[in-house]
């Protein structure tokens, strides 16, 4: 995913709130890629967790206000306004148990954002397309998303898919092209906007 996609889609909904970043580590110590960075910058009160034990220790040295936790299971007793998310989903083993540690999380209003790349991608079909080529998946990935079965899980977890919105390509090329002419869903990764449905007594 393109990090100046992720950034003009998340920041503007996160402005004045408070924000847990789930996976908070990311690409750290690489600075032009750490999007926790710009969580930090732009929210009210950010706060992160990731199970990198080490990398937690150091980035809570530099001030950033991190802690070691599972995404399947943390429990904070904190609320935040937004929730993000991103390119996490697919390294889990129970992606249900997020949701409700999620919910658990979010103030009344509050909003879950995640990212998930996209197995039917152009660039996917046509690796499956040539012979002796397969998908590419990254070694600890244990799942893939799609728009149908985010909606699917969300929907048996108690949440609402808000908004999807493809990534668009960075650089020149055919995903680009197919994208500004309406065929977004070609492109690599995706985001989702979610919402915990509301019980009769709200």
């Amino acid at each position: 995913m393109t990090r100046q996609t992720v950034i003009d889609y998340i920041l503007p909904r996160i402005q004045n709130k408070r924000v847990l970043d789930v996976g908070c580590v990311g690409r750290w110590p690489d600075d032009d890629l750490w999007f926790h960075d710009e969580l930090v910058s732009n929210a009210s009160e950010c706060v992160g967790i990731d199970l990198d034990a080490e990398k937690i220790e150091r980035i809570s040295e530099h001030g950033y206000d991190v802690y070691v936790a599972d995404a399947e299971s943390f429990d904070l007793n904190q609320e935040f306004d937004v929730i993000v998310a991103g390119e996490v989903i697919e390294h889990m083993v129970a992606p249900g148990e997020f949701f409700d540690s999620c919910k658990s999380h979010l103030r009344e209003g509050g909003e879950l954002i995640l990212s998930t790349p996209y197995p039917f991608a152009l660039v996917q079909i046509a690796r499956k397309l040539i012979p002796g080529m397969n998908v590419s998946v990254i070694n600890d990935h244990t799942m893939w998303f799609c728009p149908d079965t985010i909606e699917t899980l969300a929907e048996r977890k108690g949440w609402t898919v808000d908004e999807i919105k493809f990534a668009r390509a960075s650089t020149n090329g055919v995903t680009q092209f197919l994208y500004d002419i309406g065929y977004e869903s070609f492109e690599d990764d995706f985001m989702a906007r979610l919402s915990p449905e509301k019980t009769p007594t709200q």
